[in-house]
């Protein structure tokens, strides 16, 4: 267990679980199909580079559409990780748009 992880587990599991439901908000508001229609102008979803696609909607890594609500505090560590390592990588990618 590294020391995020560890720091995490012994959080309090309510500051843990409203800062998943925060980075779920931030990265549904942010990053979705629909905001990227807004930042790129286009009006529907054909030309999506591979990259953020596949942060979507990938099922052998995080993505927005395998992010599931979980059932224990472990299942609220290991969510808040893949959330940082989603937001991280929807970032890159959408700064890379422009």
């Amino acid at each position: 267990m590294t020391n995020t992880e560890q720091q995490l587990s012994s959080s309090n599991p309510q500051d843990l679980k409203q800062s998943c439901n925060e980075l779920i908000s931030w990265i549904l508001t942010e990053y979705s199909p629909t905001a990227y229609m807004n930042i790129t102008g286009q009006n529907n979803l054909d030309f999506v580079p591979d990259n953020i696609y596949a942060l979507w909607y990938s099922s052998k890594h995080p993505s927005i559409s395998s992010i599931k609500r979980p059932a224990t505090n472990t299942d609220l560590v290991k969510l808040h990780d893949e959330l940082l390592w989603l937001n991280d990588r929807l970032v890159d990618a959408f700064s890379n748009l422009f």
